[in-house]
């Protein structure tokens, strides 16, 4: 999760480093919206990566239904606060968000993120 003030190629290009060194896996596809800094940026970050660009209104092929669906509990939060004040706030509560929502849907265990536990 990268929150930024503009949605430019250098953000996206921060995004998918930070995504790159979080998991330690280089994709074969990365799957986005049709939003044209990403296109570059996967050229440039993730060069052997292919690129699909997709959406919500496609009838066949790949869409980031599942992507979307999967932010809902974050807008309903976000909704209930009135949004996000400022862009270092909004970054702090959305990791925590983010974090606790996988370890309730149980896709990240709490042993290997807690020495000891």
């Amino acid at each position: 999760m990268l929150l930024r003030d503009k949605r430019d190629r250098a953000s996206a290009e921060a995004f998918f480093r930070q995504a790159l060194a979080c998991t330690e896996v280089i994709p074969k596809a990365v799957i986005t919206d049709h939003h044209q800094p990403y296109v570059k940026a996967v050229a440039s970050v993730i060069p052997f990566a292919r690129h699909v660009r997709t959406g919500l209104h496609l009838r066949h092929g790949y869409t980031t239904q599942p992507v979307e669906r999967s932010h809902v509990p974050t807008r309903d939060r976000l909704r209930s606060a009135r949004g996000l004040r400022t862009v270092h706030t909004g970054q702090r509560f959305l990791e925590s968000f983010e974090a606790f929502d996988a370890l309730r849907r149980d896709t990240v265990k709490l042993r290997p993120l807690v020495p000891g536990y």
